[in-house]
């Protein structure tokens, strides 16, 4: 059926290196293993009567049994038309394969197949692919050929061929006439299944670019969904400030705020950090529409409001979502609002934020249930936040979760276990109050579970040293308190007898090799606080000069709040803001923040005040 696929073998053979193309700047191989183009999800939707040739190769789960059967084919003289590589290019759509997806179009221009030339429908093929490929550069790759008017196949010479775009309506002068095409491209790079990826600050970027270039071309006029993709273009690259703006300009085109909009501006603000703002956006929506019809803005909100230890509002954003009628949705993305129920659990008792054990411990037990019934306790994205969970329930009810669980848990899971889950159970020690006078004990334990890391070939990260300094300090720091406490001590009067281990961890950090980061820093800082080890202080911050550590605003904050509880260390605080922020490379000024830690400084030493 797709005989410029089968002979790519022997077209790569006479040639001397595999084709490449540049986008900003690297080289990245656009031929690589051809991947199966079809899932089992997708091969069971399909119909399973009256299947042409092709249709049959298309549905091969290995990829050595798609070249075989193409083979077979093409002695058979079977000749490809555009219908069969269209339904490909769908196999492809399905499975979210823009690398094959790729590689069918460039069949469909080598010389093997010249009578068969691609349609507008090709194009829109490739880029609903692109929608739902995780491939970030694949995708940037397909949309700036097709918006500058070039196919996006590459040649073994490592030069673009000269071949144009068969339809007038992909090049770069008429595109404006077709806002299918500029929606596909914006889709295709902010769509679900890369917004929530690492890189969806370049995403976005690029969406700008795409957004740019409609206006050179003269698009004024957009659709809903074109606003909308400009809202969420917006929440990628952190443009919180021009959402109001946008959304002015939409209303003055007489579109309204539907819900999908809505559903836009909730993620954009959500991606920006401003939860209140999206949440007052929600609750306007459903004041005004009902149930919302879209799962991905009750995602984003989840995912904020877990993290920030808010109970209320993830319990009532998840059974939004649970209550959701999936027949009046359109997403094809499946939306798993359990790591927020679990996230929120281990946030809401660090931060204490006010809901009431029992309530905590009893969602927890439930929602726990839930998921071993499922079988997915295991799954790489729900142990580690089990076990980070269970950590944070032993400084509830430490009879009912023992610490010591985690441990038989990480060994029942073999080699299975990821840096992820190692990393929370190393928290999990580090915080809890078993053996509370002891710091050795958690010391000990999180060395335990390092030999184990090990084991599976995993080294220690600063990660892991941040949660061993944390191990130093006094357990009521984790049990009166929000985490946010080891960042401002409120409580100077802790019968604390210093533990040296602090050091140790220190040398253990150094042997290795690990620089110091922010979080380390810290954690290490006021260790050495609550053993009034002050001079270690001093030291560290004058070689901070020397080191890969920036002195910023948010450090002298720390240490001005860190040095606040002793009279005569806060008067080497306020000299350090005083002379060495204008000496900084380039300077720094005060801002609310440490004014606001000065005030705090000179309250808890009141006899200062009257120093000249």
């Amino acid at each position: 059926m797709l005989r410029g696929l089968a002979r790519r073998s022997a077209l790569l053979n006479n040639r001397s290196t595999l084709s490449k193309c540049v986008q900003h700047g690297r080289r990245f191989s656009l031929v690589r293993p051809l991947a199966s183009a079809v899932t089992k999800k997708a091969l069971e939707a399909r119909p399973t009567l009256l299947k042409t040739p092709g249709e049959q190769v298309l549905e091969s789960s290995a990829s050595s049994a798609l070249h075989a059967e193409i083979k077979e084919l093409v002695y058979n003289n079977a000749s490809p038309t555009l219908e069969s590589f269209h339904q490909a290019l769908k196999s492809c759509a399905a499975a979210g394969d823009l690398n094959s997806a790729l590689e069918v179009l460039t069949s469909m221009y080598s010389e093997t197949t010249r009578s068969v030339t691609p349609s507008f429908e090709t194009y829109q093929l490739l880029l609903e692919t692109a929608k739902e490929s995780a491939d970030v550069d694949l995708t940037i790759f397909l949309v700036k050929s097709v918006l500058e008017g070039r196919a996006p196949v590459a040649y073994s010479s490592g030069q673009q061929p000269e071949v144009a775009l068969n339809l007038s309506e992909f090049t770069a002068e008429s595109l404006e006439l077709n806002l299918d095409v500029w929606e596909s491209c914006l889709s295709a790079l902010v769509s679900p299944s890369k917004i929530w990826s690492d890189d969806y600050g370049r995403l976005g970027t690029e969406a700008l670019w795409v957004l740019q270039k409609m206006k050179e071309v003269g698009v004024r006029s957009f659709n809903e969904n074109i606003w909308g993709l400009f809202i969420r273009t917006l929440g990628c690259t952190g443009s919180e400030a021009s959402i109001p703006g946008v959304l002015h300009q939409l209303l003055a085109s007489d579109e309204a705020m539907t819900p999908s909009i809505y559903a836009q501006a909730i993620c954009a603000y959500s991606r920006c950090g401003n939860l209140p703002k999206a949440l007052e956006l929600y609750d306007e929506m459903v004041s005004i529409y009902g149930a919302s019809p879209y799962k991905e803005p009750l995602w984003a909100l989840a995912m904020n409001t877990s993290k920030a230890g808010d109970f209320a509002n993830t319990k009532k954003l998840a059974l939004a979502a649970q209550n959701l009628d999936a027949a009046h949705s359109s997403e094809k993305r499946s939306y798993d609002f359990t790591p927020h129920l679990l996230r929120v659990s281990s946030n809401a008792i660090r931060k204490k934020t006010g809901v009431n054990s029992e309530k905590l411990i009893s969602h927890w037990d439930s929602l726990i249930a839930e998921v071993e019934e499922s079988g997915k306790l295991f799954d790489k994205e729900y142990f580690g936040l089990y076990l980070e969970g269970h950590g944070c329930m032993n400084l509830l009810d430490a009879q009912k979760y023992p610490i010591d669980h985690i441990k038989r848990m990480l060994q029942s899971t073999g080699n299975l276990t990821g840096l992820e889950a190692y990393q929370a159970a190393i928290a999990s020690y580090a915080r809890t109050g078993e053996c509370a006078e002891k710091p050795k004990f958690r010391l000990q334990r999180i060395l335990e579970i390092g030999e184990m890391m090990k084991a599976q070939g995993l080294e220690f990260d600063a990660t892991v040293y941040y949660h061993m300094f944390e191990a130093c300090l006094p357990h009521q720091v984790f049990a009166y308190g929000p985490e946010s406490n080891i960042t401002s001590i409120k409580n100077a009067s802790l019968d604390y007898d210093f533990d040296w281990s602090v050091y140790d961890v220190e040398r253990m950090m150094m042997k290795q090799g690990i620089a110091h980061n922010r979080k380390t820093l810290l954690a290490m800082f006021y260790g050495f606080a609550f053993g009034g080890q002050y001079e270690s202080i001093k030291r560290r911050w004058r070689e901070l000069s020397l080191s890969r550590v920036h002195r910023d605003r948010d450090l002298y904050t720390s240490l001005v709040s860190i040095l606040k509880e002793d009279y005569k260390e806060a008067i080497y605080a306020l000299t350090v803001v005083r002379h060495q922020m204008s000496r900084e490379s380039p300077p720094i000024e005060p801002d609310a923040n440490l004014f606001s830690a000065a005030i705090r400084l000179l309250l808890a030493n009141k006899g200062y005040l009257s120093h000249p």
